[in-house]
């Protein structure tokens, strides 16, 4: 059964943005429907606990031309969207956490160290993992399982749902496309924004020299008729 905007808050009535961090997690479950939000209680690394929100289910990722669920946890920080989520893979009894740079240490994931609100949002790091594990599964089968993870289907028309929910290979394909060019266009913009801030500060040292050169202009002519004067 989904979960309503309502009992969101509900679960979120602690978060200090809970009416933003809402509206992101709807965005993810209304487009990733094997994604289901649960209150629960997280462990940090020094022991203490906190009520916290986790996405937990499974993500279609395209590899080799076959579309597969991998499992995932995202847990949502009561200061979400100015900290971001924390990610895990969780395998089933029958996969195994297969070692990549991506999987054992994200923090290193270049879009959650990179995190800052607004740019970032929780719909495209899961579109960015996508992405990434596309290019390197996370997880892989035990030796005495013949499948890795049960294939991900669609039935529908492309460039649409399923009646089950489920989501067309070209739906997923064109969701990673715009991500990417996202991100992109992100990474650009961030880019010009940092050259037009040391132009700015370039022609504002410009501006600072000139008129220092004009008040020590203004200073020597002074003194010569000083000069003068005494003379």
């Amino acid at each position: 059964m989904a979960v309503s905007e309502s009992q969101l808050k509900k679960m979120m009535s602690k978060y200090k943005y809970r009416d933003l961090t809402v509206r992101q997690t709807v965005n993810v479950i209304v487009m990733y429907k094997d994604l289901k939000p649960v209150l629960d209680s997280y462990v940090f690394n020094d022991g203490s606990s906190r009520e916290l929100v986790n996405l937990t289910g499974t993500i279609p990722v395209c590899y080799r031309g076959n579309i597969y669920n991998i499992p995932i946890c995202l847990w949502l920080l009561d200061t979400y969207p100015y900290n971001p989520p924390i990610c895990f893979v969780k395998p089933t009894s029958s996969m195994t956490i297969k070692t990549g740079k991506h999987v054992d240490a994200w923090e290193d994931l270049p879009y959650l160290h990179d995190w800052k609100h607004p740019q970032s949002e929780l719909l495209e790091l899961i579109q960015i993992m996508i992405v990434i594990f596309g290019e390197e599964p996370p997880v892989f089968s035990r030796p005495t399982v013949s499948a890795s993870y049960p294939p991900y289907t669609a039935t529908g028309p492309p460039n649409s749902p399923s009646r089950d929910g489920t989501i067309s290979g070209d739906t997923i394909q064109a969701s990673l496309i715009s991500a990417v060019s996202d991100k992109l266009r992100w990474r650009m913009k961030e880019e010009m924004d940092v050259a037009q801030a040391e132009l700015n500060a370039l022609k504002r040292t410009e501006e600072d020299l000139k008129k220092g050169h004009q008040k020590l202009e203004e200073m020597v002519t002074r003194l010569d008729q000083e000069v003068a004067e005494v003379d």
